[in-house]
């Protein structure tokens, strides 16, 4: 950067004030003075442009990173069946519950056994969800299908066997449509769990049973 004239000036008159070599030593003071000060004026600048050109860049990563997961995650697929007025597949958020899912598909038919459904349940990817009529009887098939769908929703959330419905029951590996009635009929008559060990009290559970369930349930 070159000194303007005015300095140039007034650091020669300063030179020419006093005698060989003070002169020259005065100059020299003078000039890395002037040098020092004109980096110090140019370096923070340079040094804040890097700063706003890297922060634009990471945010323009994060950006791009955000619309990717949004949109790998923006829809589900659930199969829904039985007595529901429209079944068939259906996209949905996947915060969405079974009550949505079923609203989807036109709402249950006036034969639909309501009691058998969890409305409030989360749905899943590839998730099958099944409406029996009245007085039907859930076939093993059908409830292996719903212990392999519910297997995604006990990996993070574990079944409460005091306010469980039976087809949330029947999730749980190992229980069908009888061991699911066999709980909800020993809530009713004796009033909710006091702890899971009770839960071998429970016609057709035995202390194995019991202990593999123990991971996926909850008395809370």
């Amino acid at each position: 950067m070159p000194i303007e004239p005015s300095i140039y000036q007034k650091i020669r008159a300063l030179v020419m004030k006093y005698k060989w070599p003070s002169g020259i030593l005065v100059f020299l003071v003078v000039l890395s003075l002037v040098s020092v000060t004109i980096y110090w004026v140019l370096t923070p600048k340079t040094t804040a442009v890097s700063s706003e050109v890297l922060k634009s860049t990471e945010m323009t990563k994060q950006s791009e990173s955000t619309k990717s997961s949004d949109s790998s995650t923006s829809e589900i697929y659930v199969d829904v069946k039985g007595a529901v007025k429209h079944p068939g597949v259906y996209t949905i958020h996947p915060s969405a519950r079974v009550k949505d899912i079923i609203q989807l598909a036109g709402g249950m038919t006036g034969q639909a056994e309501t009691r058998a459904i969890n409305l409030a349940q989360k749905v899943s990817d590839q998730a099958v969800i099944y409406v029996p009529t009245v007085g039907e009887q859930v076939s093993d098939t059908w409830s292996s299908q719903q212990q392999s769908t519910g297997q995604a929703t006990q990996a993070t959330e574990k079944i409460n066997i005091n306010t469980a419905d039976a087809s949330t029951l029947m999730t749980l590996n190992g229980i069908g449509e009888k061991k699911a009635q066999a709980i909800i009929d020993y809530r009713t008559q004796k009033g909710t769990f006091k702890q899971i060990e009770e839960l071998k009290e429970v016609d057709g559970f035995g202390e194995k049973t019991v202990e593999k369930l123990k991971d996926s349930i909850t008395i809370e």
